[in-house]
């Protein structure tokens, strides 16, 4: 059985679709980790705050080719299911994204 229930496969989903172009995709992998990375590195704020400003100007470049805005704005939620659809798409060419995500709709 999955870790996400139907709602959190459905805005996986819908994340995954709005995020489509192959230039938004590839400033999301990243800018996400590197936002992930940025919270513990912040106990030095200079290293930390950096990867955090990159990492987020890395996805506002993608948005901007995408032409349209962050997803999170409409909903919150976004921002965590942002670091799920990056495990999703790193761990599904080796066959675990599905045990953990589900099946792709």
């Amino acid at each position: 059985m999955a870790l996400l229930n139907d709602e959190w496969q459905t805005l996986l989903k819908d994340y995954r679709e709005y995020h489509d172009d192959p230039i938004c995709e590839a400033t999301h992998l990243v800018g996400i980790p590197m936002i992930m990375a940025s919270l513990p590195a912040m106990i030095i704020p200079p290293v930390g705050l950096s990867m955090f400003a990159a990492g987020w100007t890395l996805q506002g470049i993608g948005h901007a080719v995408k032409g349209n805005p962050p997803k999170f704005f409409g909903d919150k939620r976004n921002l965590l299911v942002g670091a799920i659809w990056w495990f999703d798409t790193v761990l599904r060419p080796v066959g675990l994204a599905e045990p953990l995500f589900g099946k792709r709709a």
